[in-house]
């Protein structure tokens, strides 16, 4: 009979331990979920865990496209042609805004 009690107590124990492990795991997800709502803009206290993912998901790929137009342009290769529209663009502009 000791044994089964020893065998009880050691299970108690890890238990108990388990669900001391759940609960902090929990914790740090829903920490790191709060943090995720106030870097988030649209994102609000009262929404549900799946519509607020759903938000944080929308929200992540608009910057990656934002960020992927960005490099497009930065390396768009200009031409000569280019730059001469937009020196006669200019000078027409500052034409314009000296007689007027």
């Amino acid at each position: 009979m000791l044994f089964i009690e020893c065998i009880c107590k050691i299970h108690e124990k890890l238990k108990c331990n388990t669900i001391y492990l759940d609960q902090v795991r929990r914790q740090k997800i829903n920490y790191k979920l709060r943090c995720l709502q106030d870097l988030v803009p649209g994102c609000l206290k009262t929404m549900g865990m799946a519509a607020m993912l759903d938000e944080i998901i929308n929200y992540v790929h608009s910057l990656k496209n934002q960020v992927e137009v960005s490099w497009k342009l930065i390396n768009k290769p200009r031409c000569k042609h280019d730059d001469a529209v937009i020196l006669k663009s200019k000078a027409l502009a500052i034409k314009i805004f000296l007689f007027l």
